[in-house]
């Protein structure tokens, strides 16, 4: 009956130990968990953030491409503009005077 009594304590006593010991463990187990989790939800933030980030990036690549090409084709625009000036410009100087007849007058002397 002593013996019953105490190893009931003794058993009592270390279980208590026991349980002191491997809760730490537990919470640590925990811990770990939660923050392998909280990793996982940071780094897909990160990847999302960083794919966000480089279509920005494309499209304001693109939209540039486009700035240039359009400025491009102003100024080959512009070129032909002047172009066509100087032919209109030599076009009236060698302008007949007298329309419809054999005796053509242009007024450069030609």
């Amino acid at each position: 009956m002593l013996e019953t009594i105490i190893t009931a304590i003794v058993g009592c006593i270390t279980g208590n130990i026991m349980m002191f010991l491997l809760l730490p463990q537990e919470r640590k187990a925990k811990n770990l968990e939660n923050e392998a989790k909280q990793s996982e939800e940071w780094k897909k933030l990160y990847e999302e953030a960083h794919d966000e980030s480089r279509e920005k990036d494309e499209k304001i690549d693109f939209l540039y491409k486009e700035i240039a090409r359009h400025r491009d084709e102003k100024a080959q625009k512009a070129v032909k503009i002047a172009e066509l000036e100087v032919e209109n410009a030599k076009l009236k100087l060698l302008k007949c005077e007298v329309p419809s007849c054999l005796n053509r007058k242009p007024p450069t002397g030609y």
